[in-house]
């Protein structure tokens, strides 16, 4: 329980009598030895992960009894576990916003206005203080991705593994010879305004095979994938698609692999890159082919592989510790703590944690953050030694 147990908003919800929506699916997954339940909406393609707590709650919503009766019930159950009244109210809320429960009388108009403006709110900070993470959606690829997916199904398995594993050996072993003629006056190569324009012309091609490696795998899997768009990371429009649904396949490993699939497809890029790179001579197309070795190799190892930041590496990491929403609960938990150590706030009970989970959270979230902080710096520094305006600009941001 992240505040008091009491809460006097519980008015609002007490007397509704929700029940979860038609057609959901439930699936139980295991994380670390303990029970997550996935909801997944058949409708929209979107899958809702609850601990187990969460589940309990919402799982005694038939219809026929009040949101008040099914929480007294599960205190009865739980006891000193059961979820605050905040949580609740909290949990209600997005589970109606996400259209996972439906209720005869619905939530108050007033506090729905009052949560929706502060969703807005949340989203509008995040775009302005993520340049990485604002999204515009566009349309459905799900039949492109159909009919293409016998092309490279092949791939994803075994034996696409296999050949990935070896060509990442191979080329990274070549890579250590010629290190030096590679990164050899790299930065003064970058921001030349010829290899600006090559850098925009590789970079979406090579965006979009990324993404729609994630849609490849997450279809090959049975995971609907619903929604393409352009995402805007650091000022460049770069094809996103949402594979978020494979979040209810019940194999870690799979979902490990429709993570891990535009980290693959960009390195297997790269790597086929620098092998061309090495036998060509100077000239247009050893320049290009260095801007995919560039955009498929560092910039995936910094940003989109990194599991400190909320990419494809975050979500791969999580899989792998099996620590479901990793990144919100690890920073919740040191929300938690320093209210109880630094305020004495008693009242805030902090939400049941594995020992395990807890040496993670402690560890991750502070990481995750400087790198953070330590990679736009990074990156305003560089663009100020070079593209003063644009360094400066981006600082501000």
């Amino acid at each position: 329980m992240s505040e008091a147990f009491f809460s006097d908003q519980w008015y609002r919800i007490a007397g509704l009598r929700p029940r979860l929506s038609t057609g959901l699916r439930i699936e139980r997954h295991r994380y670390g030895g303990w029970p997550w339940y996935v909801l997944k909406d058949p409708v929209t393609g979107k899958s809702h992960r609850l601990s187990p707590n969460a589940f309990a709650m919402i799982d005694r919503f038939d219809g026929t009894v009040t949101v008040e009766e099914a929480w007294s019930d599960l205190a009865r159950t739980l006891g000193p576990d059961t979820p605050s009244q905040g949580d609740v109210l909290q949990l209600i809320g997005q589970m109606h916003g996400a259209d996972v429960i439906v209720a005869d009388v619905p939530p108050d108009l007033a506090e729905m206005a009052e949560r929706r403006g502060k969703q807005d709110r949340q989203l509008l900070k995040q775009n302005l203080m993520g340049p990485m993470s604002f999204r515009v959606p566009l349309y459905d690829p799900d039949r492109l991705l159909e009919r293409t997916l016998p092309l490279v199904r092949w791939l994803i398995g075994p034996i696409g593994v296999t050949l990935w594993l070896v060509l990442m050996v191979v080329s990274l072993t070549l890579l250590a010879q010629d290190w030096d003629e590679v990164t050899g006056s790299i930065t003064d190569r970058i921001l030349s305004f010829e290899n600006l324009a090559l850098i925009a012309l590789a970079y979406v091609p090579i965006k979009l095979l990324h993404e729609f490696g994630h849609g490849w795998v997450a279809k090959r899997y049975g995971a609907e994938v619903h929604e393409t768009g352009v995402m805007f990371l650091v000022f460049m429009p770069v094809p996103y698609v949402d594979a978020s649904a494979a979040a209810a396949l019940a194999s870690k490993w799979r979902r490990i692999f429709v993570s891990a699939a535009g980290i693959m497809v960009e390195t297997t890029l790269a790597a086929i890159a620098f092998l061309i790179w090495r036998e060509l001579e100077p000239g247009m197309e050893r320049a290009l082919l260095f801007n995919v070795m560039l955009i498929g190799g560092i910039s995936t190892v910094l940003v989109n592989g990194n599991p400190l930041l909320r990419f494809d590496g975050y979500f791969v990491l999580a899989d792998l510790l099996e620590v479901p929403n990793l990144a919100q609960r690890g920073n919740a938990w040191w929300a938690e703590h320093w209210q109880r150590r630094a305020y004495g706030a008693e009242e805030v009970v902090p939400k049941p944690a594995t020992r395990f989970e807890a040496w993670v959270f402690a560890l991750y979230a502070p990481a995750a953050f400087v790198y953070r902080v330590f990679i736009s710096l990074t990156i305003a520094i560089f663009l100020i030694s070079r593209l003063f305006g644009l360094g400066v600009a981006f600082a501000i941001w």
